[in-house]
């Protein structure tokens, strides 16, 4: 009997076996590769979105600064704070504020929950990609952006438009190497239950208002004062931030559990 036992339970499974497990392994398993080139082109796109917004409103910056519109320094000032509420989404150019800051925000919490190892390789693949894109778009965003400008102020220009400047393509490359590093920290402090991977943030942020220093007051106090004036996207957007946080904490969280 022991014999026989020890036979029957060392023989070899059969290959139906095996072939009845791979296929009911579930989706998790069967579609992961495609979920993760999913996870990457979803990151693409938030990113190309992000860079595009900068890249599209940086020319009217430029028009402005070299006297298109006049040689009034109040004119100037006026195209400058366009520039900046257009590229945040609050000049009525998108029904929500910051679009590209939430489309990264997510993108990248998602993303980077599966890319393991290749985090720093895919993001550059993906980044360059967007890049590419967010060029490729840029002159159509400019149009928007000087058309908007001409409607709210009757000014226009007859002056050929340059395209984004170098100093912009840095500035937005930047900001969203910024935003993701933070973005990045706050689900690693959520797995791990610790504020530390938040330490690099205070750093870069003190560099991104030294390169822009005057714009990340200009677009939370225009937030702040919108929402308390009643504008519905102002409110929309300050709402989805807890909304979009508790999502993305809970999904850190159930995969914990899960493990």
């Amino acid at each position: 009997m022991g014999v026989a036992g020890l036979r029957a339970r060392d023989a070899p499974r059969p290959l139906r076996a095996f072939v009845s497990e791979r296929l009911t392994a579930g989706p998790s398993v069967l579609f992961r590769p495609a979920q993760g080139a999913l996870k990457a082109a979803a990151l693409a796109a938030a990113q190309a979105l992000f860079l595009w917004m900068f890249l599209a409103a940086d020319p009217l910056e430029q028009l402005a600064t070299a006297g298109a519109f006049g040689a009034d320094p109040g004119v100037r000032d006026w195209a400058f704070v366009f520039a900046a509420d257009w590229r945040h989404g609050m000049s009525q150019n998108s029904p929500l504020y910051m679009p590209g800051f939430f489309a990264v925000a997510a993108a990248v919490w998602i993303w980077s929950e599966t890319v393991g190892a290749r985090l720093w390789r895919s993001f550059v693949t993906a980044l360059a990609a967007a890049f590419a894109i967010a060029c490729a778009a840029a002159p159509a965003g400019t149009a928007a952006v000087l058309g908007s400008f001409h409607v709210v102020s009757g000014m226009g220009t007859s002056r050929s438009v340059p395209f984004a400047s170098a100093g912009a393509m840095f500035a937005a490359t930047y900001t969203l190497l910024n935003w993701t590093v933070f973005v990045l920290g706050c689900r690693a402090a959520v797995a791990r239950r610790s504020l530390l991977p938040l330490a690099p943030t205070p750093f870069l942020t003190a560099g991104l208002i030294a390169l822009r220093p005057w714009t990340v007051g200009h677009f939370t106090n225009t937030w702040w004062t919108r929402s308390l004036e009643g504008d519905p996207t102002a409110i929309m957007s300050a709402a989805l931030i807890p909304l979009l946080a508790a999502f993305l904490v809970g999904r850190t969280r159930r995969c914990d559990t899960d493990l």
